[in-house]
């Protein structure tokens, strides 16, 4: 199989999880600019894909305003000044990308984060020289994990398969062989070193099999995969996950199944019936769904701000953390003081790090990417099409590194 560049990998990969999250509902937000005196508005923008043929995620822009309503009226804002949210559309089109970053520098916002954007990377060179830093990104492009003035509190795809990896190195050391199932999609052959390249530095051999998303019996091909493993891996879309789970059940269910996150849905475990029941699910904190304090509050806020209808899953928990992260760890130390560029990156750079909400810890400049401030994820096993028994936090940065090593 081809071997495609750490780059190329990341790209792909960030398509693919982006493919799988798509969402109905919509929202947006604006209004005009604003002074920076004490008692004006705190302004923040939001840059989201709410249409095009790539994706659309409208989720991402409800959550964020969610989030925003619930500091404004249940935590006084920022020491008494409230955020006003910008959002601006993009269609997954370069021109959009670029006009957006323009609207920004326009609107006079304090800092930008990212809902989700395939051409992030054009943001930089419009934001920088008006001294408008991105923070709480959520990165896709080469230039979103290394770019100036950029601090994303979650990995993406830097994160999330090297953590399929890193799960048979803490919790399965025992284990020296795994399979590896996935899709023949760009996204999963292109994410396949993320995975492999750590299991060889450890010494763990593996057996790699790559199935059309168009067959539907997995049976043979689970059955290469599998013998002789305890363990297999799997980068699958959700209707192949379902195909996956009848395989491995015809099958007396003879591997633990270690997945990312698209098999996670009420669709698939509605066809699959309790056939998934042992799995192994990545993560990057509680579950938002689940009954942890800060998933409870999370359902809370965005039934009463978005509405009883509003999409709770998709990339609504990410970016409603990315809001909270940034006010709770940034903006809210800075109550009272001045907020511009110079005070934000110091405090988002701040040596003790931060939490972030619905995640685990956060330390700027990130390594090896500068611009990725955390690393960290759990892992969670299907139960009853449920989520339960989550993992401690663990750092997956020394697969990253094993990942991208030449």
């Amino acid at each position: 199989m081809a071997r495609k560049s750490p780059w190329a990998v990341v790209l792909f990969a960030s398509l693919a999880l982006v493919l799988g999250a798509c969402s109905s509902s919509a929202t947006n937000s604006g209004g005009s600019t604003a002074g920076s005196s004490a008692d004006s508005p705190i302004k923040i923008g939001l840059i989201n894909e709410n249409a095009g043929s790539v994706g659309a995620y409208p989720e991402a822009a409800v959550a964020a305003q969610a989030a925003v309503d619930y500091i404004n009226n249940r935590l006084n804002g920022v020491g008494g000044r409230r955020l006003k949210l910008y959002v601006c559309d993009v269609d997954g089109t370069v021109g959009t990308s670029q006009q957006c970053a323009e609207q920004m520098v326009s609107d006079g916002v304090a800092f930008v984060m990212g809902g989700l954007d395939p051409n992030q990377d054009v943001w930089y060179s419009i934001l920088g020289p008006a001294g408008i830093p991105v923070i709480g990104g959520i990165p896709e492009t080469q230039h979103d994990y290394t770019a100036t003035d950029a601090y994303n509190f979650q990995g993406g795809t830097a994160t999330i398969f090297p953590a399929l990896s890193e799960y048979v190195h803490v919790f399965d050391p025992q284990v020296k062989s795994v399979g590896i199932i996935l899709n023949d999609t760009p996204g999963a052959t292109g994410s396949l070193p993320l995975i492999e390249k750590p299991l060889k530095s450890w010494g763990v051999k593996y057996t790699a099999v790559t199935v059309p998303t168009t067959q539907t019996d997995w049976t043979a091909p689970f059955i290469q995969v599998s013998k002789g493993n305890k363990v297999v891996i799997a980068l699958l879309s959700g209707p192949n996950c379902v195909s996956l789970a009848s395989a491995s059940a015809s099958q007396g269910n003879p591997s633990k199944i270690v997945l990312v996150g698209p098999c996670d849905s009420s669709t698939v475990y509605q066809a699959t019936g309790k056939e998934m029941n042992g799995w192994i699910v990545t993560g990057s904190g509680p579950n938002p769904l689940g009954t942890s304090v800060q998933a409870k509050l999370y359902q809370q806020i965005m039934h009463k701000y978005a509405g009883a209808k509003a999409n709770l899953s998709g990339f609504a928990p990410a970016t409603f953390m990315n809001v909270m992260t940034a006010y709770l760890s940034v903006l809210k130390p800075l109550a009272g003081k001045t907020i511009d560029k110079a005070s934000l990156i110091r405090q988002v750079t701040d040596s003790a790090g931060g939490n972030v909400f619905l995640g685990g810890k956060y330390k700027c400049p990130g390594v090896p990417f500068r611009a990725v401030c955390s690393y960290e994820v759990n892992y969670f096993t299907i139960e009853n099409d449920n989520l339960v028994n989550g993992t401690s936090m663990v750092d997956t940065a020394p697969a990253l590194q094993a990942a991208i090593k030449s």
